[in-house]
């Protein structure tokens, strides 16, 4: 009877010891893990993490640089393989640029810190989608100093390329982030000069456009508008001013017609790409648009000096159309890299987005095409430089 009481505990204490080891099994989380050579986590860590809603850490490191992701479970909807990397292919005191590796989007929006092994005097850093352009604005991201910078921003969607910028404690908030890194101090004095000697004779206005052409690409590109016929007649437009100056206050009609909104037609298509599917990368058949098209004809309400770039940026920002660019602040020119997932040199090597507006298309850069109410602006993927899409003379 005792020897089978004993046998009785000794079976007890072992099926304890079975279920604590196999509890003990289950998938932990460490509080910080470093990311595998290829980024990606897999989807069965970011299940347990919806599970548990927990927090989990995910480290990398690029060129110096020490990147750390934070996911949270309660953010995650739909666990799946997910790439990590991020490639830093610029680092300097003037700007932070980054490549992400994984081209989809993700459901939930993990935050992102950066380690930085230099000193930035700053507190705010400005965060751009493909380029320094007000257009391309994510967020502002917080810099702290610790063993160098470091830059903390939160809800990140990993896609493309970012520019980020840091922001000068004595800049304004009306000035742009792009012009500390070309030239802030030329930029700063000379603007101030068009706008004050603007007023006083037309022989200092006709010197003043000439430092502008510097540092406008937009204004050698822009539309003939209302403001050249003005500047033909520049004696019956100032004693208007100078005689009668407080008719322009209380002038009505002008305040009418600002209220109407101008605008545009938008449209994103790839259906060239259906006459060379032998060319096609065949991981792009899964985004490609069963009739080629990415975005329909959509009417969109032009702002103030939009552009065919900003439209297009725009509008994919609020359509969620995946969309990266390229952009130099130098020339202020954005060129389209890829729209929908569709990048240039995946339906062979001559492929690529080209865009026309009234149905012709431009030598020039998208984001140096000003638009007017009325205009229609089409985005549209070739295969074969332009020649499969009407565009062969383009250039």
């Amino acid at each position: 009877m005792l020897k089978r009481g004993f046998c009785l505990l000794l079976a007890l204490t072992m099926a304890f010891c079975f279920c604590a080891c196999k509890a003990e099994q289950q998938p932990v989380l460490a509080a910080e893990t470093e990311l595998a050579p290829n980024g990606v986590v897999q989807a069965d860590v970011f299940e347990t993490l919806q599970k548990e809603k927990g927090t989990a850490s995910f480290r990398g490191e690029s060129a110096g640089v020490i990147y750390t992701w934070t996911v949270f479970g309660s953010k995650i909807q739909t666990p799946h393989d997910c790439n990590l990397t991020v490639r830093v292919l610029e680092a300097n005191k003037s700007r932070i640029k980054l490549r992400f590796d994984d081209g989809a989007q993700i459901d939930f929006l993990p935050d992102l810190k950066l380690q930085l092994p230099l000193s930035l005097p700053v507190q705010v850093a400005a965060v751009y989608q493909g380029g320094v352009e007000e257009d391309l604005y994510i967020c502002a991201a917080s810099v702290t100093e610790h063993n160098g910078a470091q830059i903390e921003i939160p809800a990140v969607s990993p896609v493309g390329n970012w520019v980020i910028v840091p922001v000068m404690p004595d800049l304004s908030a009306e000035s742009e982030a792009a012009e500390p890194l070309v030239s802030a101090t030329a930029q700063e004095e000379e603007e101030p000069q068009i706008e004050t000697t603007a007023a006083p004779s037309p022989e200092t206005t006709t010197a003043e456009p000439k430092t502008a052409r510097t540092f406008s690409f937009f204004d050698f590109l822009k539309r003939p508008t209302a403001a050249q016929p003005a500047s033909s007649e520049p004696e019956s437009s100032k004693p208007a001013v100078s005689s009668k100056p407080t008719e322009k206050p209380t002038a009505a009609p002008p305040q009418t017609t600002k209220p109407q909104a101008q605008t545009c037609t938008l449209s994103i298509e790839c259906a060239s790409v259906f006459a060379h599917m032998e060319d096609l990368d065949p991981a792009k058949r899964e985004v490609l648009p069963e009739d080629g098209v990415i975005l329909a004809p959509t009417t969109v309400e032009l702002q103030e000096k939009d552009t065919a770039f900003s439209v297009l940026q725009r509008v994919c920002r609020a359509q969620g159309i995946p969309m990266e660019a390229s952009f130099t602040p130098l020339e202020h020119s954005a060129y389209v890299e890829g729209i929908g997932n569709l990048y240039e040199f995946d339906c062979g090597p001559q492929s690529g987005w080209m865009y026309r507006v009234n149905g012709i298309y431009p030598n020039f850069s998208a984001s140096a095409c000003t638009l007017s109410g009325g205009d229609t602006v089409e985005f549209r993927y070739t295969c074969d430089l332009g020649a499969d899409i009407d565009g062969k003379d383009w250039n």
